[in-house]
């Protein structure tokens, strides 16, 4: 890994301000060697990296998890992180799902950052909270992933399906994603938020109306774009779009878990909606509104298969 990484740093990107060292927030090992000290074993290579780095480029950015330097429980894998000598050329990630924020030791790093999900499968309003968490902990900023997968979902062989980007269906392979409307809509939200975490909903309706829809925008046309941009991303993950793109998934859990009538209509309820908003914008002259209607219109044309 160390001879991968010169080779990427130096070599093809001599450019590069730096790197992050993203922990194995997602698994550890737990094998006889590993266990009960795996921060400590994983610890050898960032510090061995960050040095081959600093070495040649003394005022590198390097990003590193903050398990290697708090004894704190590291959430979801019932260890602790371990207790390595801080250098406070580091700069520090905290993330919302292991690498939670340590007030004490950001204090430490010349800089540090919190980091979610939120462009790649969440809303604006996750966006706007990762923001207000970096400000309120006195953090440096907040960067929120972007990752519009497009591998397959799987091991070679297993037949799986290449994955679109953000599940957006219709994209050719290779297609830029980013400019997608459920996608911009976020990538707003990004910039407007980090200018200015504190931005009330009233100021980005109004930006985002602005940016999208220019003279034309209204209330009524920002209300219906988040309310499908919510629906398009609500339940997805990185591997699965949302669950009003499962009409079979979402109605067999609701008999498997025998819900209540009620809550599976409001499901229906929110559908239908879509309906109306597709039926709204599909014929309109102006690119984003016809956007609006054309994913309101797909995610209905699923449901509407599954009667």
């Amino acid at each position: 890994m160390r001879e991968y990484v010169r080779e990427m740093l130096f070599e093809f990107y001599p450019n590069a301000d730096g790197l992050l060292i993203e922990s194995r927030d997602y698994a550890i090992c737990y094998c006889a060697q590993c266990k009960g000290k795996f921060f400590d074993r994983e610890f050898e290579f960032v510090r061995q990296i960050s040095d081959d780095v600093w070495r040649v480029k003394t005022n590198a950015t390097i990003f590193a998890y903050p398990h290697y330097f708090s004894a704190k429980a590291v959430s979801g894998f019932g260890v602790t992180g371990a207790k390595q000598k801080f250098d406070p050329r580091w700069f520090l990630s905290f993330t919302p799902q292991s690498a939670h924020i340590d007030d004490e030791l950001a204090k430490q790093a010349k800089s540090a950052l919190y980091w979610n999900d939120g462009l790649t499968i969440g809303t604006p309003a996750k966006i706007r909270d990762g923001a207000r968490t970096a400000r309120e902990r006195g953090l440096s900023g907040y960067i929120t992933s972007c990752e519009p997968f497009s591998c397959i979902d799987g091991p070679p062989g297993s037949n799986k399906p290449r994955l679109k980007p953000f599940h957006i269906p219709w994209l050719r392979d290779g297609e830029m994603p980013l400019n997608e409307l459920v996608v911009r809509v976020n990538r707003i939200a990004y910039r407007e938020y980090t200018k200015d975490p504190g931005l009330s909903d009233v100021a980005f309706r109004a930006a985002l109306g602005k940016e999208l829809f220019a003279v034309r925008t209204s209330e009524q046309k920002v209300n219906d774009l988040l309310f499908v941009q919510e629906c398009w991303f609500s339940g997805a993950d990185w591997f699965a779009p949302g669950i009003f793109h499962r009409p079979g998934d979402l109605l067999n859990r609701a008999r498997r878990e025998k819900w209540p009538a009620e809550k599976t209509q409001r499901y229906r309820t929110r559908v239908e909606r879509l309906r109306e908003i597709g039926k709204t914008y599909q014929f309109s002259t102006d690119l984003n509104e016809k956007e609006v209607g054309r994913v309101s219109n797909y995610i209905v044309s699923l449901w509407d298969a599954g009667k």
